[in-house]
């Protein structure tokens, strides 16, 4: 079991501020001149100066438009799973029920990725509260990561343990599986340029008996850049209108076939070319008669 530690300042990012094993803590602070006083409850980990620092503005009045305000910018932090806001007797009351710190996470079946790397990315996406949407964030970063050397079958699961304090403890169970193999690669619709030529341009690779050292690990990242190599080719040599698109067909071997579509359209080449010389130098219509002749 590997372990890795994300916490280790009370300072989670430019504005979260993180008081580990705080008591759940009640104050009122003096808004404006009417008196209007604010109490919060529920923040168990974060501390309430953060809180109004997220506000960017205070009512000079105690109204409704200002309690849904209030609200939004509360829900944005991502800190809280559920924010309840009343006025009463000249006075917010906000109850606050906090998302889980996270303490630690715990790696484990990481072969490919060491932990200082997935310390790394965890620190990159902030995952230090434990929401739906920073999960899904970093799952999502983490089987692109994967994707990227190969790994497209990639099972990744999380638990949890919550302490009395609110603060998480994250197992991350990671089972890599093999890298996905590129069994062949096919174009349809190229009229005029030849298969072989069209996969000197590509990177995705099949490996064959005359290329036994090729890197035939399917990327999905590296496929569309293949994309873009083909059009760039194709216009260079005057395809202007290509198109091409691309699908991947999956087989229960963890291997893929890759289909290129191509559509050329016409290849233009350039025809009279019409240019004047307002500049009182003579010679300039010389060097552009020399230049287009031999270009």
């Amino acid at each position: 079991m590997k372990i890795l530690e994300i916490i280790s300042s009370p300072i989670i990012n430019i504005k979260i501020y993180i008081i580990l094993f705080a008591f759940t803590l009640t104050f009122q602070v003096l808004a404006n001149e009417d008196n209007s006083e604010f109490n919060l409850s529920g923040n168990i980990n974060t501390d309430r100066e953060v809180i109004f620092t997220i506000i960017d503005k205070m009512p000079d009045n105690l109204n409704e438009e200002f309690s849904n305000y209030l609200l939004d910018e509360l829900n944005n932090t991502g800190l809280f799973k559920d924010i309840n806001i009343r006025l009463e007797n000249n006075k917010y009351f906000i109850d606050v029920v906090e998302y889980p710190v996270i303490q630690k996470i715990y790696f484990d079946g990481n072969e490919r990725l060491k932990d200082e790397e997935l310390d790394q990315l965890a620190d990159e996406l902030s995952f230090n509260i434990y929401n739906e949407d920073s999960i899904k964030n970093f799952v999502s970063e983490l089987n692109m990561i994967y994707s990227s050397f190969g790994y497209n079958d990639v099972k990744i699961d999380l638990s949890k343990d919550i302490s009395e304090q609110n603060l998480a403890t994250i197992y991350v169970d990671i089972t890599e599986n093999k890298i996905t193999k590129i069994k062949a690669i096919k174009f349809t619709g190229n009229k005029n340029i030849n298969s072989f030529d069209l996969t000197e341009v590509i990177k995705s690779k099949v490996k064959k008996l005359t290329n036994i050292f090729a890197n035939n690990n399917f990327k999905p990242i590296q496929v569309d850049t293949d994309r873009q190599r083909l059009l760039k080719f194709y216009r260079e040599k005057g395809y202007a209108d290509i198109k091409i698109n691309y699908n991947i067909e999956f087989f229960d071997d963890n291997s893929v076939i890759i289909y290129f579509n191509i559509n050329e359209g016409i290849s233009y080449e350039v025809g009279e070319i019409i240019f004047a010389n307002n500049m009182q130098d003579k010679d300039i219509n010389s060097f552009l008669e020399s230049y287009f002749d031999t270009n």
